[in-house]
């Protein structure tokens, strides 16, 4: 080949590889919490240091954007009679789909007191505290995770794992078979392989181990709780680690797949049909 062919080749890839970078889209649905009724006309901001994106949800609730360079970005939601709720950090690159499900909740108005009594006590207001939320984001970036959420808990106050080995959480001293497993708000078994890792004598533990079983490519947010949980949580006395599994992307079949020292992780989703109202 000539230079002028190897001149025109190397233009032709080097804008390839750049729309691609600067093409990029993110999507999603806002739901409200509880009833999982979608949020129309709610204002969806993405920003980070040096651009600012705006969009507006639809009857259904879904927004999009398109054209993204690929960074990290901070996305909020705004809506009339809803809390307005900010992530901090939403990673957008080639690599990894971005359709998430994302909630808020309604704003509560503050009322003026009705006193019935005789004697009037100021009523102390239960705030609900130790409530932690683990992003998918930070198990990707947080060192020696091994893609756990599990393993970030770690990184809290009070919160220790027993053995490098494997998962065990220890909350405030107390031991890790008090801690609860949940996944999407159901009560499972511990969701680890190699329960026997890091203990004594190589016996099976009900708490941790050494690798979590559920993939962090099909992981969404998890809640992590160390303080006073709710009453629907049963069978556990130090914590509660509620897993969630978030949805498909919605526009095309994705392909992730990386390998490590632990094993080969591969992962694919898409809509299920033309409508694309489902994904798997």
């Amino acid at each position: 080949m000539n230079k002028i062919t190897w001149g025109f080749l190397f233009y032709f890839f080097c804008n390839s590889i750049l729309s691609q970078v600067n093409s990029l889209t993110f999507s999603g649905q806002l739901f409200e919490e509880g009833n999982e009724t979608p949020i129309p006309g709610a204002t969806v901001l993405l920003n980070n240091v040096s651009d600012q994106f705006e969009s507006v949800t639809d009857a259904a609730g879904k927004f999009i954007f398109k054209k993204l360079p690929a960074g990290h970005y901070q996305l909020s939601f705004r809506s009339l009679g809803y809390q307005a709720k900010s992530i901090a950090e939403i990673e957008i690159n080639t690599g990894i789909s971005r359709q998430q499900i994302f909630r808020l909740s309604q704003a509560g108005e503050s009322l003026e007191e009705v006193v019935v009594k005789a004697e009037s006590r100021a009523r102390v207001s239960e705030s609900v505290t130790s409530i932690y939320t683990l992003t998918v984001e930070e198990s990707f970036r947080f060192p020696g995770t091994f893609y756990d959420p599990a393993r970030l808990a770690t990184h809290y106050a009070g919160v220790i794992n027993e053995n490098d080995q494997a998962n065990n959480l220890v909350v405030r001293g107390n031991s890790p078979n008090g801690l609860g497993w949940y996944l999407e708000g159901v009560e499972i078994v511990n969701p680890n392989h190699l329960s026997n890792a890091g203990t004594l004598n190589d016996r099976s533990s009900q708490s941790g181990g050494g690798v979590n079983i559920l993939s962090a490519q099909m992981l969404d947010n998890s809640t992590f709780l160390t303080g006073a949980f709710p009453a629907y949580y049963g069978n556990a006395t130090t914590g509660i680690f509620d897993m969630r599994l978030r949805e498909g992307a919605s526009d095309h079949t994705h392909y992730t797949a990386q390998i490590g020292l632990i094993g080969i992780d591969a992962a694919m989703e898409g809509p299920m049909n033309k409508n694309k109202k489902n994904s798997f």
